[in-house]
């Protein structure tokens, strides 16, 4: 049963990092193809949203899976509240603010130009969310080279 547990946790895992990894691609697609930014933004909040839903379905099932095998390495524990902790402050304080803000600024106008303090604080929380994402993705192939290893041994 233990074998049950660790494949679950090492697959919910590597979808939970995929996903990661792909909402980044996929942002990049959406707003090199889309003429508009405005536009841009609603397809990418749609698809950021979907795979939020996603992440949180891959965390729960990764996290309940390194308790239930009792992992004899703590730090995978520990790593593994942070990854949940870091999605909770990126998908939802954050990208909640920053949609908050998305209906108040006109992106088709260059960065450069817009003066508004709303889409200076937009900046930010995209700067933020970038770097939450960016270390939940570190820490993730962080815990799934200890499981690997741990594996081998």
């Amino acid at each position: 049963m233990k074998n049950y547990y660790r494949s679950t946790a090492v697959f919910s895992l590597g979808a939970w990092i995929g996903l990661v990894a792909l909402k980044a691609i996929l942002a990049g697609v959406i707003f090199s193809h889309l003429e508009s930014k405005n536009i841009a933004g609603v397809v990418n909040s749609l698809v950021l949203s979907t795979a939020h839903y996603t992440e949180w379905a891959c965390a729960l099932l990764f996290v309940i899976a390194m308790f239930v095998q009792k992992s004899e390495r703590k730090i995978v524990l520990y790593l593994s509240c942070l990854m949940l902790v870091l999605l909770v402050v990126y998908s939802i304080g954050v990208f909640g603010w920053m949609e908050s803000l998305r209906p108040t600024i006109n992106f088709d106008t260059p960065r450069l130009t817009d003066p508004s303090e709303a889409r200076h604080a937009f900046n930010w929380g995209h700067r933020i969310y970038g770097a939450l994402s960016l270390m939940n993705f570190f820490v993730g192939i962080t815990i799934f080279s200890m499981l690997a290893k741990n594996n081998e041994s």
